[in-house]
């Protein structure tokens, strides 16, 4: 009777797959039923067991991601790769050498053509406010001394020579500086030098001042006959020069140096003390 039905019971769980699967089925919706999964977890309400709670990790946010990378690992220079990239790029970047220094010398000429529009535009306004006017200058007197011709001996010619200034400015006042150059020549043979004193010519006024020129020279063969011809004649013609820096004065401004240039033809009748001026004239120029 035992044997039957412990057939018959074989015989149902191989034939009926249905039961079999039922019971697969609620092992698996009863975990406590499954002795393996028991053993992993501990009962709480037993003495003894120490829980432990299934932590759940919250998933990381949508596009953030997290990468963890050891210090050993963190290159403090460049990879070799990345190196060997810099390399190429430095060998195939252009270069731009020639552009700069043509930028830099078209800004050179385009500050130097600024700084000298400015200067010409400054100048410019000046003159046409103030309009300066060089002065005017005439030969008074003169008088020769130690001019003998009959000698070949070394001459040690003197000229005492008076020249009147005048100024027509009614806003500048000039400044006759030190450094001033005076002379007296004859067929480009200078005779005598000196210098102008050091004074200041306030504005519309006229100043007559005297300069004493001295000098020492042997005259050449050539030139002593041509002076006794000339003297003969009555007609010695004599070139003084002047070259003397001065300053402008307009108010209370005082402007740099300028360079006054004057240039007089005298014809005096002799080469003594009582030499007269037969004629005379004077030009000047003011150089900037």
């Amino acid at each position: 009777m035992e044997d039957r039905v412990h057939q018959r019971d074989f015989t149902t769980d191989e034939e009926n797959p249905a039961a079999i699967h039922a019971r697969h089925s609620t092992d698996d919706e009863n975990p406590d039923s499954n002795p393996r999964r028991s053993t992993a977890s501990l009962d709480p309400e037993t003495p003894g067991s120490v829980s432990r709670p299934i932590l759940e990790k919250s998933p990381p946010p949508v596009e953030s991601y997290v990468v963890q990378i050891p210090k050993d690992q963190i290159y403090r220079v460049p990879s070799p790769r990345a190196a060997a990239r810099y390399e190429k790029y430095i060998r195939n970047k252009p270069r731009n050498c020639g552009c700069c220094c043509c930028r830099c010398c078209w800004c050179l000429f385009a500050f130097i053509f600024i700084v000298l529009l400015v200067i010409g535009i400054a100048i410019g306004i000046f003159f046409i406010v103030v309009h300066p006017k060089t002065p005017n200058y005439s030969v008074e007197n003169l008088s020769i001394e130690g001019f003998n011709l009959t000698t070949t001996q070394t001459l040690y010619p003197e000229f005492d020579v008076s020249v009147k200034a005048n100024n027509p400015n009614k806003k500048i006042g000039f400044y006759y500086e030190s450094g001033s150059s005076v002379t007296i020549s004859h067929s480009n043979v200078e005779l005598s030098n000196g210098s102008l004193p050091v004074f200041y010519q306030p504005i519309k006024n006229v100043t007559v001042f005297k300069v004493k020129l001295t000098g020492s020279l042997t005259l050449p063969t050539a030139l002593s006959s041509t002076l006794k011809e000339e003297q003969n004649a009555g007609m010695v013609p004599l070139v003084l020069n002047i070259r003397v820096p001065v300053k402008l004065k307009i108010g209370s401004l005082h402007t740099w140096k300028f360079k006054v240039n004057v240039n007089c033809d005298i014809v005096v009748n002799n080469l003594s003390e009582n030499s007269k001026i037969v004629s005379k004239s004077c030009g000047a120029s003011l150089k900037l």
